[in-house]
């Protein structure tokens, strides 16, 4: 990880910023944790609003003074956010990834930045991140300006510090999709490209409300009040294959609008054929006019592999040694992988989480019933069979 001086003059700005906060505030509530967005920019809250209100503007009124709080003063600064990309250059030629950041410390007043760029082309867009080890609950966020990059950096540097915030309250992540069924929510793992997005796009076509697509947290029964199990979601965009939007007639009209969706897919990027479709969590939901659940309770387990569609579907239930096995392969290497400044602001070391994580896992595959599910030629209507009879 580099580490580079910070000019004077920036350093300055950023510091006034960061002990200036607006009196503006919105405040995003995820039980366990609070986030306070001070901002006089109406754009920056009604973007907030209109991605996160689904999940995070519900549920407990927490105290102000509470260890689960941290504030984000978010300002739309051009010419601030234009002389930290200067400062913070990258070498040409690093800017083809869809997602990046980096992270710089200026150890004289314990301020660290971070840049973090979304999307390619003609739709890519930085943003820049400062905190204070003096002051960790404060982070300043700064935005070039209003657009469709500026908002995917927006979501996705609110999601990784409730990410962080999360995992020091208790919850494990683990890499899953999940939709919600009358008992409960059902997790759906297995590996990248196994056919977990296609499985929770068929339980929602049948009517089941989405949860999550690509990563989950899940809190065991020491950390939740009822002695319950509880799963929740961030707000994510959803990948979407251009093969899998043949196998659902609501997905095909909006493959025709991706120049109005919130990605990047629209202007630049590979060729049509190889392009996938990124929908936002509230507007997939819309589309399969099902809710967006942002918690619930989780009744079983469907580790998904798709072998190819040549042959019939398969269910297999699963030992409790193998549902283990599967979980801890699942279960993430890296906590964030495209913002990795949050590793340094744990406040709990590193090792202990991941061993924590793992006993609690070792619990739920004792609790939940899990089986395999190798989707074939009839997955529709196999999936909705499989998920009853795991359920009894």
């Amino acid at each position: 990880m580099e580490r580079e001086p910070i000019p004077d003059a920036l350093r300055q700005a950023v510091m006034t910023n960061l002990a200036d906060a607006p009196s503006r505030v919105l405040s995003l509530n995820a039980p366990p944790i609070r986030i306070h967005i001070c901002s006089e920019s109406t754009w920056a809250t009604n973007t907030l609003v209109d991605l996160f209100n689904l999940y995070l503007l519900e549920g407990l009124d927490l105290p102000d003074n509470c260890e689960n709080l941290e504030r984000v003063i978010v300002r739309i600064d051009p010419a601030l956010a234009d002389g930290l990309t200067r400062a913070m250059r990258v070498h040409e030629g690093a800017r083809t990834p869809l997602l990046r950041a980096r992270w710089v410390e200026a150890s004289a007043d314990s301020l660290h930045l971070a840049e973090k760029w979304a999307g390619a082309g003609r739709t890519s867009g930085a943003c820049h991140l400062g905190w204070l080890d003096d002051v960790p609950s404060t982070t300043l966020l700064v935005l070039p300006g209003p657009g469709p990059a500026s908002s995917r950096l927006l979501l996705r540097a609110i999601r990784a510090i409730a990410s962080r915030m999360l995992l020091q309250a208790g919850w494990i992540p683990l890499h899953a999709a999940s939709a919600v069924v009358p008992a409960g929510a059902i997790l759906l793992i297995g590996r990248r490209g196994g056919g977990k997005t296609t499985a929770m796009l068929g339980m929602l076509a049948a009517g089941a409300g989405f949860l999550a697509n690509d990563r989950v947290f899940l809190a065991a029964p020491q950390h939740a009040e009822d002695g319950a199990w509880y799963a929740r979601g961030l707000p994510t965009a959803v990948s979407v294959r251009r093969p899998t939007i043949g196998l659902f007639p609501p997905l095909a009209a909006l493959a025709h609008e991706a120049a109005e969706l919130h990605c990047e897919n629209a202007l630049d990027g590979p060729p049509p054929a190889r392009r996938r479709l990124l929908i936002p969590s509230a507007q997939l939901a819309a589309t399969f006019r099902v809710p967006v659940i942002a918690s619930a309770t989780p009744r079983a387990i469907v580790v998904v592999d798709y072998r190819g569609n040549n042959r019939p579907s398969q269910w297999q239930t699963l030992s409790v040694a193998d549902a283990l096995a599967f979980l801890c392969s699942l279960y993430p290497d890296q906590w964030f992988p495209d913002e990795s400044y949050e590793m340094t602001r744990l406040r709990d070391d590193e090792h202990r989480l991941r061993d924590r994580h793992q006993r609690q896992l070792a619990l739920l595959a004792t609790q939940m019933p899990t089986a395999l599910f190798r989707p074939g030629r009839d997955a529709a209507a196999n999936l909705q069979r499989g998920i009853t009879d795991l359920l009894g």
